[in-house]
């Protein structure tokens, strides 16, 4: 097991779900690294009255830094070449701070964070929507939706005579 600190973040969420699954996805995309070599657990827990208790645990690494370099444009509009090290505790607090990804939007970590958001955000936004199946004749396509009846399938296949 590897010694030092370790930054340990802990819910009861599903991992799909968690938010500490998307920051943990971002932090290694930084390259943190895990803080050791069991990095991620699901438990159940069964209660005395029945009931089950789920923990979602993931292990990084606290003493690594990484470093940040990227471009900030000024007030004047300028672009200045920034750089900085970070260990995970700070990025954990940036990545979780909506107001700090807002006021540092030329940040990799607000970029991280938005990214996460506008993913989630689609997956959300198109949950659910029909497949469409391509039907194609001589040199026309038409794109049927799965969903609709066959009167209106119908309708769209007379598009291809």
């Amino acid at each position: 097991m590897k010694e030092g600190t370790l930054e340990i973040l802990r819910d009861d969420k599903s991992p799909y779900q968690s938010p500490n699954t998307r920051l943990v996805s971002a932090a290694r995309a930084v390259n943190f690294n895990w803080g050791n070599n069991a990095p991620f657990t699901d438990a159940f827990e069964e209660k005395d009255d029945g009931s089950v208790e789920r923990t979602v645990t993931w292990c990084m690494d606290g003493d690594q830094s990484v470093e940040f370099v990227y471009a900030k444009r000024t007030e004047e509009g300028k672009l200045v070449a920034c750089e900085e090290k970070i260990k995970f505790t700070e990025f954990r607090k940036r990545y979780t701070d909506l107001e700090w990804c807002r006021s540092n939007p030329d940040h990799p970590i607000a970029y991280l964070r938005a990214a996460h958001f506008h993913h989630a955000r689609m997956l959300k936004a198109i949950h659910g929507l029909p497949r469409h199946q391509v039907v194609k004749r001589g040199n026309r396509k038409v794109s049927i939706p799965t969903d609709i009846s066959e009167e209106e399938r119908k309708k769209l296949l007379s598009y291809l005579k």
